[in-house]
């Protein structure tokens, strides 16, 4: 009884700190800070899922990935997010790698740019706010949160991930193109090395 209570008073005291972190983060919303995944990366954050996300690490399977890289390649993240694997690539490499992020979500994408901006990599990284997918055209993007940084939001479907129905936060008609039409017409490097981060 007395090692349960001390695990679940414990567990209290963690939540209680973790609950006044996100507090702090959000009083201080937005702010600057340096990334955990790079040492001379810097994120833009105006929530806790922004913040949680700029102190990850990257595993090292990642790493030894984009490592083994090589001059002149052109690496197409989709689904980019806050733009985490496009900045940690386009710092590694310098300007010998081409970061293309793909990133719909329009509160999410203003991150991306604002990362980009911040570390001054915008001549290594181009962000474009739309969807990939089978076919050029436009289709419903349905959140599951507003908040950027959030994920697990779908295009034309109003089934998650799990396959279950969910109700959106907000939908908001975006156009979607097909990679071979978005190289095509305009003059985008084809890829030759990609990361998909789709729900």
């Amino acid at each position: 009884t007395f090692l349960f209570l001390t695990e679940k008073l414990g567990q209290f005291y963690i939540n209680l700190i973790q609950d006044d972190v996100r507090s702090k983060i959000l009083d201080d919303a937005p702010f600057v800070k340096d990334a955990r995944f790079h040492p001379d990366i810097k994120c833009y954050i105006t929530n806790s899922v922004e913040y949680s996300r700029s102190q990850k690490t990257l595993s090292s399977e990642m790493i030894n990935w984009i490592s083994s890289f090589k001059d002149g390649d052109v690496f197409y993240y989709i689904g980019a997010n806050i733009g985490m694997f496009s900045l940690f690539t386009a710092k590694h490499w310098n300007s010998k790698v081409k970061v293309v992020a793909f990133e719909p979500s329009f509160s999410t994408f203003t991150s991306l740019t604002m990362n980009v901006a911040i570390n001054k990599l915008a001549d290594k990284v181009s962000c474009f706010q739309i969807a990939l997918g089978e076919s050029t055209r436009l289709g419903m993007f349905n959140y599951t949160s507003l908040r950027a940084g959030a994920a697990l939001h779908t295009f034309d479907t109003l089934r998650n991930y799990r396959r279950e129905e969910f109700v959106p936060v907000f939908q908001q008609s975006i156009l979607s193109y097909s990679l071979d039409d978005f190289i095509e017409n305009f003059g985008i490097p084809v890829p030759t090395q990609k990361k998909l981060d789709v729900d």
